[in-house]
């Protein structure tokens, strides 16, 4: 009697996806979709603008954009600032950081206006200890790491020029 039981819970599961009632947790990601957002997650991070344009195609995909922010969430920190930085870091190259301003300003890209800027947003609220931090807070740290891109990036370059390392553009590319 329980083998039939446990057989016909299993058919209904099975009809169920079929009909397209899922009756697991909506926020439960499938097998699929969570390799799909760990293969996306060892993209990171982006070292060029056509990096971030293919990224920007890949998240018009929904389940893309909810596998990655729900894996940039898992980077941690203990504030609104700590997550926001890691994040970053884990998301952007130095290089990258230098060509974008939050609004465009001094003939820079406009990063706001990503997909990216909504993922990131997103995957800092998905994290359970900056889920309330407003969208101001947020950016303004956004702002503040980007502004410091360039100074990261000259001091690299110096201390690479002073001694004479051949070093990925990447490699400042540093908590702040």
């Amino acid at each position: 009697m329980l083998i039939l039981k446990t057989r016909l819970k299993d058919l209904s599961d099975v009809m169920n996806i079929i009909i397209g009632k899922e009756t697991k947790d909506p926020d439960a990601q499938t097998a699929d979709q969570k390799n799909r957002a760990q293969s996306l997650f060892k993209k990171l991070p982006l070292l060029n603008i056509v990096n971030i344009e293919e990224m920007e195609i890949l998240l018009l995909d929904e389940d893309n954009f909810n596998g990655l922010a729900k894996e940039l969430s898992l980077i941690g920190g203990d504030s609104v600032k700590e997550i926001t930085n890691r994040i970053l870091h884990h998301t952007l190259s130095i290089s990258v950081g230098t060509q974008y301003s939050w609004e465009g300003f001094k003939g820079k890209k406009i990063f706001k206006n990503l997909k990216l800027a909504a993922l990131l947003i997103k995957s800092i609220r998905l994290n359970k200890k900056t889920e309330n931090a407003t969208e101001a807070d947020i950016v303004k740290i956004f702002k503040a790491w980007l502004v410091r891109c360039k100074g990261k990036e000259d001091r690299q370059s110096r201390k690479c020029s002073q001694s004479n390392e051949v070093v990925p553009s990447d490699a400042c590319n540093v908590i702040a």
